[in-house]
């Protein structure tokens, strides 16, 4: 489809990367409770043959992929759009996907958090259940799809029962893992005119929750 028009979403790559590992972890497919360690044990994983999704430093590369996306379309067939945008002004970005692609924008209602998780401790229950879970997911790619959904819906309830607030990313953390990206933001810089060199501080935006309640409270 030559003539595509392509809209990339781009998120603070630690934001990003640790609600990924959030939402995994409290669904029990994620068997490292350390986000740091998690995420330090990409290589061996993705050697290991793990999906994509738990690929969280190579998936918040957006300068590498806005890069090989250059390779096949013109920049103009690309509309490089802040997550943020979505969350803060879901109407001024709305109105921008809609003049890129040529369509009139529609009024719409924001959309509820259907994708918010709670926190889930790591204790000797956590662990039993998520084991659990990890082994009926390794068993449920042998039947169809539908079928593990439905199964998983007890134990996954059962994880998430006395959840908590997700615990915010301490700094040091963060500092560390953001040097990796130094480079990859410098090149999605050059290749969109945009700065985001505010995903390069010791602090990033937290959760959608958090941000939308701090908006209603502004």
């Amino acid at each position: 489809m030559p003539d595509a028009r392509i809209v990339a979403i781009v998120r603070d790559p630690v934001d990003r990367a640790y609600s990924n590992w959030m939402h995994l972890w409290s669904d029990g497919l994620e068997p490292e409770a350390d986000f740091a360690r998690a995420w330090a044990l990409e290589d061996e994983r993705i050697a290991a043959g793990y999906a994509p999704f738990w690929h969280y430093r190579r998936l918040g590369r957006y300068g590498e992929q806005i890069a090989s996306l250059r390779t096949y379309f013109d920049a103009d067939q690309i509309h490089v759009l802040r997550y943020r945008d979505l969350v803060d002004r879901p109407d001024g970005a709305l109105a921008d996907i809609g003049a890129f692609l040529g369509v009139e924008p529609i009024p719409l209602a924001p959309p509820a958090p259907e994708n918010v998780k709670p926190f889930v401790a790591d204790t000797a229950r956590t662990r039993l259940l998520s084991r659990a879970v990890r082994v009926g997911a390794a068993a449920g790619a042998y039947a169809p799809p539908e079928v593990w959904r439905q199964l998983s819906h007890p134990l996954q309830g059962a994880l998430h029962a006395g959840g908590a607030t997700r615990p915010k990313l301490d700094p040091e953390v963060r500092r560390e893992l953001v040097r990796e990206f130094v480079e990859d933001v410098a090149l999605l810089e050059s290749l969109t005119g945009e700065s985001y060199q505010d995903w390069l501080g010791d602090e990033g935006r937290g959760a959608f929750v958090t941000r939308r309640d701090e908006a209603a409270q502004a």
